[in-house]
């Protein structure tokens, strides 16, 4: 397409002013014999007679939307696309680019609006045209505002457009914004209409009645860290402006869930040099080297500024920012880019496979879609570096170029506008269709609808549903097109680029993939290249490397902690662990070796065998309960510290202290002894029962003290020696074991019953005195280890010492001595066997 074409088509175009714009008249000036018909497409206003039956026909319920002031900067920024009926769609384009201190007036055309725009029409076009529309009789016409990307123009030309014009708040069925600039005081206007709204970019600020054909920051705050995690970086700094203030709250939220750090978030007030240079100063002392930068277009032009002044070295620092289709085509950016030398990622929507295929349909489209003849200029001036010719409204671009556009050249959006993305606003318009056709067979099938509130009072929220539910297949999506019920946005997978100013254009290749159905990130770089790194080489030659660390900051040992009490420790951790299954098993392996000297020793003749065998069998119980101590704390395990380790150790102790007591009076046993050393245990066990449940109402409590950081038994830091005072009784029969076998020293057995008490005491002691001083990660290795260790001494102790032949004869009982071949007769037949020799068993 030619230059030289686009005029004659515009020319041709003026004739058919009822497709692009309807008449511009006041209010209250139907009895006047003219109208002016003002269309901002056209070069000048043209003065058309109306007749009696025309004005009749504009004084119905079909009148066209109308603009009815005198303010030419309305004219300027408003496109109205005329409907049979009274249903529009409000679209806010950013036509042109800010310009001003005030950015208030609108500077240097935007070519990726127009572009967009052009989509929009097609769309809106093909949509009318189709059979989904036709079947009820029904047209939907827009309303098209130049936002400028400024706040308070867009504000100024809303109010204008609803209270000048006979444009009213029932005639728009919803908004399409395409603009995705901080503008808060336009977001209150919108949130005032309640009109649905459909965002064509990442949404950071949600707000009621709106949906987005892109998903939320949400969705790209978490393609980032997962691709942070696939790189092994664990620390970023952040620096945002107030347009992404809500999505930082998110970005940390979600970092602490993923283990990543943030080491340094820095908000840049404004867009000033001097802000600009602090940040880059504060980002200089940090020891992150990957940069989260979620600005707007003129603070991260100061940035780039303030990195080259303050003399950053090249590559010290790697952004990730959002992609903006502008990079590549204003001239503010391109300015910059060839003095920005640090590593740029950025994170864009992945491009649909017909992409392509639309751009060069809309090449062949735009002059048949009825551009306005002056925003083309400038598209055709700024494309190009030419001018058109000599016009005074033509501003900015147009107006900065010597040379005359040549007549023959030929438009290329390709290489005019390679960034450009045409599918989300393309989406918004079929999605805004589709929920209209659904909306009224739903609620007044068959009936003829001129506005939305003809069938129900409110009609605006139940149709804002109706565009979430919507469900269709588009040639510009690989899928079909859904909402998420529960965002309100599309989940589209998310590619993440490396940027690059090479030949004096800014290149992007992929490195990766976020897949939101998937919830996982898929790196696209090099396979023989280390995941740390991509396959594309800098300026410089050298590789991308996305890792970065802080282990010495703050916020590194905080997320430490995070990770920890995400952790919550189970039994099937401790299934998994090598280490704690070898001493589980050699635990066992020492509680079947007491429970074997329990039965050898009830199967003796000893006149305190029954005692002995009690206190094997606490050996046993004592070895069992090693294992709670090595396992992760939860709720099994936990319990059994606090009461299986209790009872055990009473149930060891409580017979050598009857037996001790016993030898010192010279009683001899009786099935008394048993009773006793069973109440002394069931007192044990009530107060071990009582210490459980008066605990905490969680069996596990995360601490985090100068010993670790870690999940602990309740409660916390002091379990283990609460656990130990619990056996306060223990400790104080063990005593008492020690004064009545030292008392009675000259038996046989009491000098085992001394050696036995003398552990127990120091057992506890030791334990008790060492315990709060050792990490948590060695305290719970010792304390099993210990209560292992004090199982096999006392179990060996009772086998070192000899028992007495002349004490045994005196209390009257035989020994058993067996040796191959022979049998002793002087034994009764119960406790022979000849056929195959038993050890010698000893005795105390």
């Amino acid at each position: 397409m030619t230059w030289s074409a686009v005029i004659r088509n515009q020319r041709t175009d003026r004739l058919n002013q009822q497709y692009r714009c309807g008449p511009l008249r006041s209010r209250g000036m139907d009895n006047a014999r003219n109208d002016v018909i003002r269309c901002p497409h056209l070069g000048s206003p043209s003065h058309i007679s109306s007749s009696r039956s025309s004005k009749e026909t504009f004084a119905t319920s079909f009148d066209s939307a109308q603009l009815s002031v005198l303010s030419h900067r309305l004219l300027n920024d408003v496109l109205v696309i005329p409907s049979s009926r009274r249903l529009y769609i409000l679209a806010i384009l950013p036509i042109h680019q800010s310009s001003g201190q005030q950015h208030f007036e609108c500077g240097e055309i935007d070519v990726n609006a127009i572009v967009r725009m052009a989509a929009f029409l097609d769309a809106l076009k093909n949509i009318n045209e189709s059979h989904m529309l036709k079947e009820i009789g029904a047209d939907i016409g827009a309303i098209i505002v130049d936002s400028c990307s400024t706040d308070l123009r867009s504000v100024a030309d809303l109010y204008e457009l609803l209270s000048g014009t006979n444009i009213q708040r029932s005639d728009l069925i919803g908004i399409i914004r395409d603009d995705s600039t901080f503008m808060p005081n336009t977001e209150q206007i919108m949130r005032q209409l309640n009109v649905p709204v459909v965002n064509t970019f990442f949404t950071s600020r949600l707000t009621t009645q709106t949906s987005g054909t892109l998903p939320s920051m949400s969705l790209v705050i978490q393609s980032i860290v997962e691709a942070l995690k696939t790189y092994h970086s664990t620390c970023v700094n952040l620096i945002f402006d107030e347009k992404y203030a809500d999505s930082i709250l998110e970005f940390q939220r979600v970092a602490v869930t993923e283990s990543v750090c943030v080491e340094v978030a820095i908000q840049m007030k404004n867009s000033s040099s001097a802000v600009a240079e602090a940040t880059v100063r504060r980002l200089l002392l940090a020891e992150a080297r990957i940069v989260v930068a979620l600005l707007s277009e003129d603070t991260w032009i100061q940035l780039a500024k303030a990195l080259r002044s303050e003399m950053v070295i090249a590559g010290r620092f790697v952004f990730i920012a959002m992609q903006d289709q502008r990079w590549s085509t204003s001239r503010k950016f391109i300015e910059s880019w060839s003095t920005f030398e640090q590593h740029l990622i950025s994170i864009t929507p992945k491009t649909p496979v017909n992409h392509d295929l639309e751009i060069q349909k809309l090449t062949e489209n735009i002059p048949k879609l009825q551009l306005p003849n002056l925003w083309l200029k400038q598209f055709w001036s700024s494309a190009f570096k030419c001018h058109v010719e000599s016009d005074e409204r033509i501003s900015g671009a147009a107006s900065s170029f010597s040379k005359e556009c040549a007549t023959s050249q030929s438009l290329n959006l390709t290489q005019v506008a390679p960034d450009v993305d045409v599918a989300s606003i393309s989406l918004a318009a079929h999605s805004i269709g589709v929920a209209f056709r659904a909306f009224v067979d739903r609620v007044c099938p068959g009936a003829l609808v001129i506005s939305l509130s003809d069938c129900v009072n409110e009609p605006l929220t139940a149709f804002h549903q109706s565009i979430v539910d919507s469900g269709f297949v588009h040639h510009l999506s690989d899928i079909p097109v859904s909402f998420n019920h529960t965002t309100g946005f599309r989940d589209v997978s998310i590619r993440v680029n490396r940027a690059q100013y090479i030949e004096d254009r800014l290149q992007f290749s992929e490195i990766g993939v976020f897949d939101p159905l998937q919830n996982e990130y898929t790196d696209s770089s090099d396979s023989t290249t280390a995941s740390s790194s991509t396959s594309t080489p800098s300026r410089s030659g050298s590789f991308l490397l996305m890792s970065s660390t802080c282990p010495k900051s703050s916020c590194a040992r905080e997320v430490a902690k995070s990770a920890v009490r995400r952790e919550l420790p189970s039994i099937t951790t401790a299934l998994t662990d090598i280490q704690i299954m070898v001493f589980t098993i050699i635990s066992v392996l020492a509680a079947l070796t007491c429970l074997m000297c329990m039965y050898l020793k009830v199967i003796s003749i000893g006149e305190y065998r029954n005692l002995t065998a009690v206190t094997f069998l606490g050996l046993a119980l004592l070895s069992l309960s090693a294992p709670a101590f090595i396992i992760p704390p939860n709720g099994v395990s936990c319990t059994l510290r606090k009461l299986l380790f209790p009872i055990a150790i009473s149930v060891t102790v409580a017979p050598v202290f009857v037996k001790s007591v016993m030898i010192w009076k010279g009683i001899r046993s009786s099935g008394s002894s048993i009773l006793i050393a069973a109440s002394i245990v069931v007192i044990q066990t009530v107060i071990s029962t009582e210490w459980l449940f008066l605990s905490a109402a969680n069996a596990t409590e995360f601490v985090s003290t100068i010993h670790g950081t870690m999940w602990r038994c309740s409660p916390g830091d002091a379990a283990e020696a609460l656990t130990l005072l619990s056996c306060c009784l223990v400790a104080l029969l063990s005593l008492l074991s020690f004064v009545f076998s030292l008392a009675s020293l000259r038996h046989s057995q009491s000098l085992q019953h001394l050696m036995i008490s003398i552990l127990a005491i120091a057992f506890e002691i030791v334990l008790y005195v060492s315990l709060p001083l050792i990490p948590y990660k060695t305290r719970d290795t010792v304390m099993a280890t210990a209560i292992l260790t004090f199982a096999f001494l006392t179990l060996l102790l009772s086998y070192l010492s000899r028992s007495s032949e002349k004490h045994e004869g005196e209390s009257g009982t035989m020994q058993v001595g067996l040796v191959f071949g022979t049998c002793n007769r002087e034994v009764p037949l119960d406790y022979l066997s000849c056929v195959k020799p038993l050890p010698l068993l000893p005795e105390y």
